[in-house]
Formats: C-alpha cells, structure tokens, sequence
C-alpha cells in the first residue's frame, strides 16, 4: 500500500522493483493505477470531487516517480461481480457508455504517460462467457469514444480448468477486436507432476503461438512461494518441476 494514510507515500517496494528492472534491462509493469478491491480505505469517506482530486494527486505521483515506466495496468477487474472501484462516481460513474469512468481513467494515464502500454487487466476474460463478453463490449466501447487502451491483459488463472481449444477460441474472439492481448498473471495450481507439464504443454504453446498474444507473465514460481497451492515450478534448492523444465 502506497499511501495507506493520505499525503503519506511508501514507495520502497515499487522502487525496488523499478530500480531491479532497470539495472537489469527487464520490462516492467505498474500494477495497477485504478483497483476497486486495494485501494486506500479512507478514499471512501471523501465527497465526489475530493476523490477525484486525491486520484489525480496519485496519477501525478506515479507519473513523477515513474515517468518511464513502459507498461501500466491502468484499471484492473472492473467487471461487476469483481472489483468495481466504489468510487468510480468520481470518475464519471457508467455514463453515456456504460464505462465513463473507464474510459476517463485511461485518459488521465495517456496524459502522463504519452508512451507507455496502457492495458485493461482482468481475470475470467478467456475463461468465462459472461466475462469474455463483457470485455469485448468494453474494448468496443472504449474504442469507439477513441479512448488510449493499447493492449487487453488477460489473467488466465482459470484456463487450466478448460480444455485449450475452448481458450483458444475465446482469445480468438477478443484478437478480432485488434488489440494486442497479454496473458498476465497465468498459473497451474497442479500439484502432479505429469498433469501441470501436459497442461503447460498444451495451453503455453497456444499463448505462444498465437498471432496476438505479445506477452506472458506466470504468477509466482517458487514452489510453496505462491499464492495458490501446486502453481510453483522451482524448488529453493534449483530443482525444476517438469513443466518448467
């Protein structure tokens, strides 16, 4: 949490991870800027336009700090069911479009970051109907009111509950929209051996081979350092699992 009390910024974390990337010559990514689940609680006893004033105040810290950052997820989770920001009324709210908010959310990132990827991360939008749906009716939108989204971030956590196929056919649905699309935070919570190296087989050779897909981020390796059981692919000792192997 950066600024887990107003006007008090903690930037140690994000800096060691800027400074890592860069002395190193790593990509990074700046998760995220707008997050209806974490964010500061006390952002929500404020009135409307004292929110909006506190968001700008943090959209210009990031970009101050971070003027180079080449990646940002600028809103993530916003389906309705996920993380909606409760205060996304200060932003514009649905609106004309349904996603005013969304949309003025990455017009504030464009202004700052004039180059950098701005993306739309969400999970379920790959496995779930309902959800993949809704994301191609937000793209739609967005593009339509000539909003700045550069790429679709695609979390993919659920994909190793559904056959490839069915995921391929659902990535295919959101490249028809024409934006890059980045499997963001994918992870196979499979504890055998043989099963999470078929399941890596199969669905990271289709992220790899599709046309669209220019990125591929897997959440956590470190066996028993990750946030859901069997997802790790590396023991402390070296020893390599057979899917990453």
């Amino acid at each position: 949490s950066i600024e887990g009390t107003q006007n008090i910024m903690s930037w140690d974390g994000t800096d060691k991870i800027a400074k890592y990337a860069e002395d190193h010559g790593i990509l990074w990514k700046f998760h995220t800027l707008i997050w209806g689940s974490q964010f500061p609680r006390w952002l929500t006893s404020l009135s409307k336009d004292e929110q909006l004033k506190e968001i700008t105040e943090w959209y210009d810290s990031v970009a101050t700090r971070y003027p180079n950052v080449q990646m940002i997820d600028v809103v993530n989770e916003a389906y309705p069911s996920h993380a909606p920001a409760p205060f996304k009324n200060a932003l514009g709210g649905d609106g004309s479009t349904g996603f005013d908010w969304i949309i003025k959310s990455f017009q504030m990132a464009r202004e700052r970051w004039p180059q950098a990827i701005l993306i739309y991360n969400d999970y379920n939008n790959i496995e779930w109907n309902d959800e993949v749906n809704w994301t191609i009716n937000l793209v739609k939108a967005m593009l339509k009111a000539n909003a700045p989204i550069d790429a679709i971030g695609c979390q993919a956590h659920d994909v190793y509950r559904k056959s490839t196929s069915e995921v391929k056919r659902n990535i295919d649905r959101l490249a028809e929209l024409g934006l890059p699309i980045f499997i963001t935070e994918y992870d196979i919570p499979e504890s055998n051996d043989a099963t999470q190296k078929r399941i890596m087989e199969e669905q990271f050779t289709m992220f790899w081979n599709h046309p669209k897909i220019v990125g591929i981020t897997y959440w956590g390796y470190i066996v028993g350092r990750t946030w859901r059981n069997g997802t790790g692919l590396k023991h402390d000792n070296g020893t390599e699992r057979p899917a990453l192997t």
